[in-house]
């Protein structure tokens, strides 16, 4: 990360794919089809779209662009090593079977499933539902508690991307047996072991080079 000025707003702007978050991750893939300059610097920057559409452009620093380089590098989020542990909040904790867990969460997780299947939800959504529901009580140092659940989805939002989808699609592969058993379709959970839905990012790296380069030529 590093610290920048856009106008008069100070923040900081990623260098990497090592630095960017779940969400962040998320809203790339959601605005796939329409991501120009603006939008993708709202993204990594924090700073919303609307006030950036809204910066003087004698006070705009196109160099800021430079920094997100690291777009156009090619990622495969199934690529990203698998880890026993994951440290959240600055506490390292151990990531648990989910076999061995409460009827609660595997309940909940189920209903996620089955939700995400119908309405065709991305992977990565599903990935933090299932890091939210499998490390509530290991987060909070509390028995399980569902209502807790979007609130944990929100820091899970933050952590690095390299970081948690490993966590999270550990936690899936066990739905692969539950869908074909109970006749669902595999397309959403299948992306635990190969490129689906989220494809669409990857295209950025072309996309990417072109906005950023017409980009600054207009400046």
């Amino acid at each position: 990360m590093i610290p920048v000025k856009i106008a008069d707003i100070k923040t900081n702007i990623p260098t990497s794919w090592d630095e960017i978050t779940l969400g962040q991750y998320i809203d790339l893939v959601n605005y796939k089809d329409d991501l120009s300059v603006i939008r993708l610097l709202s993204i990594v920057s924090g700073v919303s779209y609307g006030v950036l559409l809204n910066i003087d452009s004698d006070k705009f620093d196109e160099r800021i662009l430079d920094t997100m380089e690291f777009i156009k590098e090619p990622i495969n989020i199934h690529d990203f090593k698998d880890s026993d542990e994951i440290k959240i909040n600055g506490k390292v904790i151990k990531v648990p079977n989910p076999s061995t867990q409460t009827i609660g969460q595997k309940l909940l997780m189920q209903s996620k499933v089955r939700i995400a299947q119908g309405n065709n939800t991305m992977h990565a959504e599903l990935v933090c539902d299932a890091v939210a529901i499998y490390l509530q009580p290991l987060i909070d140092g509390t028995e399980f508690d569902d209502s807790r659940i979007e609130e944990i989805k929100r820091i899970v939002y933050s952590l690095p991307l390299v970081d948690v989808y490993p966590v999270g699609s550990f936690f899936l592969r066990g739905w692969l047996t539950f869908l074909r058993l109970s006749g669902q379709p595999l397309q959403t959970i299948q992306q635990t072991k190969k490129l689906g839905r989220d494809v669409p990012l990857f295209s950025l790296n072309f996309m990417s080079s072109i906005l950023l380069s017409s980009y600054l030529t207009t400046i």
